[in-house]
């Protein structure tokens, strides 16, 4: 299926779109259940955090892959114009997740960044649940400061400062309701897109006749 079976109406935009969606996400999520398998199998962890972990890996990756697909639509397909802004927007996403500088070291005023971060919400889900669930820091016996601090869980999240503004279940209700816009996005601005090609294409067509 191409797009221009789209533009010419042969194929609706939202069959397009699912096609397409199945076609691009499917074979990167299934390729993460492998590689997360055998992550978890090299650091010793429990498998008892294994889904939820994949379904966080997943939702990230889907809504990255979302926001480029809608980024497409928005440039006509020419990646030169929207890649160095995108990679931009990557960057700061990663700098406001929490995982390079802890939330608690950033002022309060600067803590609403992290809130419009998606990646924000996928690292801080998938922390606590391991925190929670899972065994961070393997076997090692609390025997000095720094030890007996990584074996307390309660200290390591108020550190990171994911607590107390977000939870497993919110997080993952975030990168739900986030995926369902982006999706919901890409419909319309395809859709729109779509329509105006289509009647471009007819118009164009109805003056060559003449």
């Amino acid at each position: 299926m191409h797009r221009y079976e789209v533009l010419d109406g042969r194929v609706s935009f939202p069959a397009y779109m699912i096609a397409t969606n199945l076609y691009q996400i499917s074979p990167a999520v299934l390729a993460l259940l492998p590689s997360l398998a055998i992550a978890y199998a090299l650091l010793g962890w429990t498998f008892a955090t294994f889904l939820v972990q994949y379904i966080f890996c997943s939702l990230f990756l889907i809504i990255s892959l979302g926001m480029g697909r809608v980024l497409c639509l928005l440039y006509d397909g020419d990646h030169t114009k929207f890649s160095r802004p995108f990679s931009l927007f990557v960057i700061l996403n990663f700098l406001f997740s929490g995982a390079v500088v802890p939330i608690s070291k950033f002022p309060p005023y600067f803590k609403w960044l992290y809130m419009t971060s998606y990646t924000f919400w996928a690292t801080s889900g998938a922390t606590l649940n391991q925190l929670r669930y899972g065994d961070p820091i393997g076997e090692y016996p609390c025997t000095t400061a720094i030890t007996c601090v990584m074996s307390d869980n309660s200290i390591l999240t108020r550190y990171l400062g994911y607590i107390p503004l977000t939870t497993v279940p919110k997080s993952m209700l975030v990168l739900i309701l986030l995926y369902v816009m982006v999706l919901v996005t890409e419909f319309f601005t395809g859709r729109s897109r779509s329509h105006g090609r289509f009647a471009k294409l007819k118009r164009e067509e109805c003056g060559g006749d003449d």
